[in-house]
């Protein structure tokens, strides 16, 4: 799976909702390591440090790959 697999047509994607997917489409068991939150929150923190909110349009994060 690619993290793109998740996102939907239209509406918003927030960080958090993000990061959930690409753990999901890495298809890893990261929740349950000691470093886990503090790699989900540096996921989270880039994502809003390249998109520049906690929160976008959908269409902006769909591309063909």
């Amino acid at each position: 799976m690619h993290v793109t697999d998740f996102i939907p047509k239209h509406g918003t994607v927030s960080a958090d909702d993000f990061v959930d997917w690409l753990f999901l489409a890495d298809d890893e068991t990261f929740i349950g390591r000691m470093n886990a939150m503090r790699r989900r929150e540096t996921l989270r923190s880039m994502f809003i440090a390249h998109m520049g909110s906690t929160t976008v349009k959908a269409s902006r994060l769909r591309w063909q790959r």
